[in-house]
């Protein structure tokens, strides 16, 4: 169920964010959708301070995923100013194959789907799919550019390995608390860069529509999505919702 949650999630934002591009820019958009998911998740922290499910400890181990989020934040922020949202579904399932790497390198228990036909079957349908639909329905549009699959390919790479440090570093870590900390960092990151790189005056003259679509942007491509992949990794790895999560193209188109 998480990780069906998170594919939906993820699969809708790229549409959402590719429609915000021609009122905010990347570092402005950056610089409210993350701070607000941190805002949102101070009510849910202060439940589990008050319960004492998290220590000082804690928030130190989620500086590690935190500096993996915030590097495919600033890339996935980039991204639809140079390519499509199918493209960009498209060429970020290149997760996938970053996240198989890590996993099988750090744990031994992911390495026995090593010896599983079906892993083999489906990694197979995983990859020749990604690489057919990516020809016809990216590398082909006229809208692609190669500095946009550079940063999507970077994106993936940083993505991937982002999965691989959640099970690493938060293992034992309540999925909400886990992200809700590492929300924080990655927001105050992306809330400076608005101010160094951004255009954060136009935020006052955007329409009561754009404020939705960025509210949405945040609640389901960040507050809700990344909890969720939290959840799934620590309950079955980082291999599998990272194979699953190439089903997120369908969603976007």
């Amino acid at each position: 169920l998480a990780i069906v949650g998170f594919t939906l999630c993820w699969g809708a934002v790229p549409v959402i964010l590719r429609e915000l591009t021609t009122s905010v820019d990347a570092w402005t958009a950056s610089g409210v959708r993350y701070p607000l998911s941190a805002l949102l998740y101070w009510p849910i922290l202060w439940v589990f301070y008050r319960n004492r499910m998290f220590t000082l400890r804690t928030i130190w181990l989620c500086a590690g995923p935190a500096a993996f989020a915030f590097s495919a934040q600033v890339l996935w922020a980039w991204a639809p100013y140079h390519l499509p949202a199918s493209a960009i579904g498209f060429f970020a399932r290149l997760t996938f194959l970053w996240s198989l790497l890590g996993a099988m390198i750090l744990f031994r228990d992911e390495r026995k789907l090593l010896s599983t036909v079906g892993f083999y079957v489906g990694l197979l349908l995983s990859v020749g799919g990604f690489v057919i639909l990516s020809i016809s329905k990216g590398l082909l549009d006229a809208n692609v550019t190669w500095i946009g699959i550079l940063i999507i390919s970077l994106f993936a790479m940083f993505f991937g390995l982002y999965a691989v440090a959640v099970r690493w570093f938060l293992r034992r870590v309540h999925p909400m608390v886990g992200f809700g900390f590492v929300c924080q960092y990655v927001g105050l990151g992306t809330l400076i860069l608005m101010f160094l790189f951004g255009q954060p005056a136009v935020l006052s003259q955007l329409a009561a529509s754009r404020w939705t679509l960025l509210g949405i942007s945040s609640v389901l491509g960040i507050a809700m999505g990344h909890a969720l992949m939290y959840t799934a990794v620590q309950r079955m790895g980082a291999t599998i919702p990272s194979a699953v999560g190439t089903l997120t193209p369908l969603v976007t188109v």
